[in-house]
C-alpha cells in the first residue's frame, strides 16, 4: 500500500525546510562572529602584552615625578596635552581652540595666597591650561579682572602691579621663582627671584620664558613658552591681582598652587614621546594602542 502525502502535507514540509534555511544561516554566522572574537581578544592580548614587555625593558620611562603620584588634584596637576603647532604668542588664544575642553576654570576657590585680609571680595578669576609642542611647555591665561594695574613707570618694584608668579622645580629639586610683571601690553620676559619665599626680589632677567600680555575688554590674555627642561615636572602658576594704582597693594593670588612653596607645586603630565616612538616602533596593523597610568591619564 502506497503511502500518500496531501499537498498541503507536502507544502508544510517543504515550508519547514526552508524556514530552517535562515536558521542555519545564523546559527552559522553568530558561529563564525564568536571565532573571530575569540580570536581578535587573543590578538588584543597578545598586543598588549607585547606593549607591557617593551615599556618593561624601559623602567626609566617611569622616573618622571608624575609616576609617583598618589592622587591627581585637579586643577593642581596639570595635563600638558601635545599640541599639533607651535602656539603664535600673539595674546589671542586662537590656536588653544582645539584643546578647550581641557582649560581650568579658577576663582575665588583657588585663592593660594591672601596678602590683605580674607573678607576682601575675590573679582579676578582665570581661565588656564598647559601644551606642549616639541620641546617646549605653553601656556594660556585667560584673565578676567575689574582693574587691570600694569607696573609704575620707571618702577624697579616687580611685585606692585598685576602679575604672574610662576614656581617650579629642577632636575635637583630646587625650587626656582619667576615673575612677569609689565610696563604695558606687549611682548614679555620673566624675572627671576630671590631664594627668599618671602619676598620678591628680581636677581636676573629669565628670557628663556618668554611671551605676551595684551589687554582685553575683560581683562587680559597672557601666552607664555618655557623648555621643558626647565622643570623636573614639579609645577605652579598663580595671578595675582591689584586693584589700586595709588598704594599697588597685593590683595590676593589666584592659581594653580602656591609658587613660593615647593612642597604645595602641582605635576605637569605629559605624553611621553619616547612611549610613543615606542609604539610606533611595533606598527601594529589596524590596532589602536593607548598606554594609561593608574589615575587614567
Amino acid at each position: 500500500m502506497k503511502l500518500r502525502f496531501s499537498i498541503r502535507l507536502q507544502l508544510l514540509v517543504l515550508s519547514l525546510f526552508l524556514f530552517a534555511i535562515p536558521w542555519l544561516g545564523y546559527k552559522y554566522v553568530w558561529e563564525l562572529e564568536q571565532y573571530l572574537r575569540i580570536g581578535q581578544e587573543q590578538t588584543m592580548i597578545g598586543t598588549a602584552r607585547a606593549v607591557a614587555t617593551a615599556l618593561h625593558e624601559r623602567p626609566a620611562l617611569f622616573d618622571s615625578q608624575s609616576a609617583y603620584l598618589q592622587n591627581v588634584r585637579p586643577g593642581t596637576d596639570l595635563y600638558a596635552p601635545p599640541i599639533d603647532v607651535p602656539i603664535q604668542l600673539d595674546g589671542r588664544l586662537q590656536e588653544w581652540q582645539a584643546v578647550s575642553p581641557l582649560i581650568q576654570s579658577y576663582n575665588e576657590e583657588n585663592v593660594v595666597t591672601w596678602f590683605a585680609e580674607q573678607n576682601v571680595p575675590v573679582t579676578l578669576s582665570v581661565e588656564h591650561m598647559v601644551g606642549r609642542y616639541d620641546q617646549y611647555f605653553y601656556a594660556m591665561f585667560a584673565v578676567t579682572d575689574d582693574k587691570v594695574v600694569f607696573r609704575a613707570p620707571n618702577s624697579l618694584s616687580v611685585d606692585r602691579s598685576d602679575h604672574l608668579l610662576i614656581g617650579m622645580l629642577d632636575a635637583q629639586d630646587t625650587l626656582h621663582r619667576y615673575i612677569i610683571s609689565p610696563y604695558d601690553s606687549g611682548w614679555v620676559n620673566a624675572y627671576q627671584l630671590d631664594d627668599n619665599p618671602g619676598r620678591f626680589r628680581a636677581v636676573d632677567n629669565a628670557l628663556e620664558i618668554q611671551g605676551r600680555w595684551e589687554l582685553t575688554s575683560t581683562g587680559y590674555n597672557v601666552e607664555l613658552r618655557f623648555p621643558i627642561t626647565m622643570t623636573s615636572g614639579a609645577l605652579a602658576f598663580a595671578i595675582v591681582d591689584v586693584d589700586d594704582p595709588a598704594n599697588r597693594a597685593k590683595q590676593y593670588a589666584v592659581g594653580t598652587a602656591n609658587p613660593n612653596q615647593s612642597d604645595d607645586l602641582g605635576t605637569v603630565v605629559t605624553p611621553s614621546p619616547e612611549i610613543e616612538r615606542i609604539l610606533s616602533g611595533l606598527r601594529y596593523a589596524d590596532s589602536r594602542v593607548w598606554v594609561i597610568d593608574k589615575h587614567k591619564r
